[in-house]
């Protein structure tokens, strides 16, 4: 996503060379925002998972091609650290929270 976001290759080259990565099943995805690299918190609560709305959740609904149904079953069994995982990215500038989503 960083490239996509048009993220200057300069910090793209940062994250991927320099910066400690995270665990995950397929690939991990770092967010982007304010044409910059957001920081990595690792997994969301699950409280927060729970209460995700507004642009955050359509974000990532739109990136997963769920429903609002669709997260609603999800959270149910929703905890940090397991399988399915949802990873907290806050933007360095504006303060905005990103999430990325994992599965084996």
């Amino acid at each position: 996503p960083l490239s996509r976001a048009g993220i200057p290759k300069n910090i793209v080259e940062e994250v991927t060379r320099c910066t400690p990565g995270y665990n995950s099943w397929q690939q991990e995805e770092w967010r982007g925002c304010c044409a910059d690299a957001c920081e990595f918190h690792g997994d969301a609560s699950q409280g927060e998972v729970h209460s995700l709305s507004g642009d955050a959740l359509e974000e990532l609904l739109s990136e997963l091609q769920w429903s609002p149904s669709d997260w609603t079953d999800f959270v149910g069994g929703y905890k940090p650290g397991g399988d399915p995982a949802v990873y907290k990215f806050i933007c360095r500038h504006c303060k905005r929270r990103h999430y990325g989503f994992d599965c084996s």
